[in-house]
């Protein structure tokens, strides 16, 4: 139960970090360096891309790995253990990032009941999931906009011709 309790408080930590990062570099913190100037940075694009990535992954995989029922009753289970002598202080946070999002998985996931039907993905509302913390309108707007127009990972010299571009740029 405390490793759960820790996935979910890392997962948090790791949001409050991005953003103080991201603020830091919006306020000039770093003196020679803003969001834009590390998008223009080869190096800088790619690992904010991939901290962005990273962060949505999180919280996808926590919520089709571990439903929001699930999620609940580990915190309730960690309250009950933990909540007298334990350190509660940050069971607001996880609570919210943990809540139930209404989102019900498939209802058997056996190897039979997969091959039968056409896909064994289920609607998600990664809205819900993204707004409990997000992390800031401009800093998505940027990388998404590198995403969709630069090659991040610079394959361009081993697709080189125009017809492969969607090629070159479907790995980021």
């Amino acid at each position: 139960i405390e490793e759960y309790y820790e996935l979910f408080f890392s997962i948090y930590n790791y949001q409050q970090e991005l953003n103080r990062f991201v603020e830091d570099l919006t306020k000039g913190f770093y003196i020679q360096y803003t969001v834009e100037s590390v998008l223009l940075d080869l190096d800088g694009r790619a690992l904010l891309c991939e901290a962005v990535w990273l962060y949505g992954v999180m919280l996808i995989l926590m919520e089709r790995l571990l439903p929001g029922p699930v999620r609940e009753r580990i915190i309730i289970a960690y309250f009950r253990l933990f909540g007298r002598d334990g350190d509660i202080s940050r069971i607001d946070v996880i609570c919210k990032l943990c809540k139930s999002t209404n989102i019900s998985p498939p209802a058997s996931t056996s190897t039979t009941s997969f091959s039968s039907q056409r896909s064994h993905k289920y609607p998600m509302d990664e809205d819900k999931l993204f707004s409990r913390y997000p992390l800031p309108v401009d800093l998505i707007r940027n990388v998404v906009g590198c995403l969709i127009s630069d090659d991040i990972y610079q394959q361009s010299s081993a697709f080189p011709n125009i017809d492969h571009r969607s090629i070159r740029l479907s790995r980021q």
